[in-house]
């Protein structure tokens, strides 16, 4: 399995524009990705503009499938322009 959290702060005017872009990608990965087990995003309570969203794959290869489609091209080039922060991936580890 493998874990990632992305992490990025967007622009305070940008929040209704970059909530509906992420509600839609995240809608994408579940209907078109069956090996990412788990695709959520979150806007941090305290401070609405940093989001972080949490990705499990099944394995690399389903990691590498989400990171190939056109869907994530796309997302990358709408979400971008929008951020004060550019997202920062993290690879993690379930503590057993």
């Amino acid at each position: 399995m493998v874990n990632l959290f992305a992490r990025y702060q967007v622009k305070a005017d940008k929040l209704n524009e970059v909530k509906m872009i992420v509600s839609n990608f995240v809608e994408l990965v579940k209907n078109n990705e069956p090996k990412t087990l788990k695709y959520e995003a979150f806007q941090e309570k305290n401070n609405p503009n940093e989001f972080v969203h949490f990705i499990s794959f099944k394995d690399e290869s389903a990691e590498e499938f989400h990171r190939n489609t056109e869907y994530v091209k796309k997302f990358i080039d709408a979400l971008y322009p929008l951020c004060e922060k550019k997202p920062v991936f993290t690879h993690i580890n379930k503590v057993e």
